[in-house]
């Protein structure tokens, strides 16, 4: 059997930023074997995002969004995989 175990955690360094941080780890293996990394910037009237994902299949990806507060569709999105390459 293998044995994993999880772990997630979420905090603001200031009033202005918040991270999160959710990982698995492979007990039975001794490695990590995914990770989803998430920082999040107020900026006044604007939010930022960046987004990396490892998965345990070894596929990355980093997502970065902006957009407005009072109005979310106005935004701008990017995004970069590894998925299917």
């Amino acid at each position: 059997g293998q044995q994993n175990v999880g772990l997630s955690t979420i905090f603001s360094p200031t009033p202005f930023w918040a991270v999160s941080w959710q990982t698995q780890y492979n007990l039975t293996d001794k490695k990590f074997e995914s990770h989803v990394v998430r920082l999040e910037r107020d900026l006044h009237r604007w939010r930022a995002a960046f987004n990396f994902v490892r998965n345990a299949n070894g596929n990355v990806a980093f997502y970065f969004s902006i957009y407005l507060t009072d109005l979310p569709q106005l935004k701008f999105d990017y995004d970069q995989t590894t998925i299917g390459q």
